[in-house]
């Protein structure tokens, strides 16, 4: 058995790290690499599977992106998650088909692209403060946090964006600065671990690199059923599921079904790692 992790040389050490984390793995009679995504010299028919794991900056070209899928999926790649699941998932208004399902998600507008930027709908929805973001992204990548009485700058400074990108827009939810955002860890569809991401004074973006911090979170039995059923809802043979959301008003609004490359929090929890290599030990048929 011949697997490649997948990551990116975009960040910075980011490769490194996952070299370092695919040592630590040891599956039986199971050679593991490391490759990047965007590495042209690879032949990737010479693996049985690739697993997505930091391929972190797919968003900054989608296109590129979407055409080496295309190419797997002509070469008969097999990867975890599937190229279904990763195409469905690396554009946000999956987030609408989740909703037509019944699941409870962050109120959201979806504009696509080259249909006109009209924020004036914030004064329809009562939303002082919005978020709007594009629909394929990571990391808070062209992500803005503005008040109502900056509609008319906002706009000028995302209509160019809006003409070659899809975007959300959302209320600015004031339970991310005092309760924190959830995200609950799910390997080949059962519970490993779970966080709170909580963004420092005056910020909104909870991600590491703009100072958030993670803590470990246990969540109730019911809190739980509920990401069941969201990632019942989105379908598909998972290796990995992180379900990201806040509490309002006593309701868990789903935020974002991480499907593709997400951070998988191992510092937060000891036996997250050996979850994890145990759920890919066994979506591989791969026995001690």
């Amino acid at each position: 058995m011949k697997i490649a992790l997948l990551s990116c040389t975009t960040w910075a050490g980011v490769l490194e790290k996952e070299q370092a984390f695919a040592e630590t793995i040891h599956i039986p009679n199971t050679q593991i690499d490391v490759k990047a995504w965007t590495d042209e010299t690879v032949d990737w028919t010479q693996y049985d599977y690739l697993v997505f794991r930091t391929t972190w900056d797919y968003f900054n070209n989608p296109e590129a992106f979407e055409a080496w899928l295309v190419r797997l999926e002509n070469l008969g790649v097999k990867t975890l998650n599937s190229i279904m699941t990763v195409r469905h998932n690396m554009h946000k208004f999956y987030l609408h088909h989740l909703q037509n399902k019944g699941v409870e998600i962050v109120p959201t507008v979806f504009i696509p692209k080259n249909t006109g930027l009209d924020l004036s709908v914030l004064h329809e929805k009562g939303w002082a403060k919005a978020v709007l973001k594009p629909a394929i992204s990571g990391g808070a990548y062209l992500t803005k946090r503005f008040n109502i009485e900056d509609i008319d700058a906002i706009t000028a400074e995302y209509t160019p964006i809006a003409a070659e990108r899809d975007l959300l827009l959302q209320p600015f939810l004031t339970e991310i600065q005092t309760a924190g955002e959830i995200s609950l860890l799910f390997f080949n569809g059962v519970f490993s671990h779970a966080v709170v991401k909580t963004p420092v004074k005056d910020e909104f973006r909870i991600q590491s690199q703009f100072g958030g911090s993670y803590s470990p979170y246990t969540p109730y039995a019911n809190l739980l059923a509920t990401a069941e059923n969201i990632i019942r809802a989105f379908g598909g043979d998972l290796l990995y599921a992180r379900v990201d959301g806040v509490f309002r008003n006593g309701k868990f609004l789903l935020m974002e079904l991480e499907l593709i490359e997400p951070d998988l929090y191992f510092e937060t929890n000891e036996a997250a790692k050996s979850n994890f290599i145990n759920a890919l030990a066994e979506k591989l048929g791969v026995r001690d």
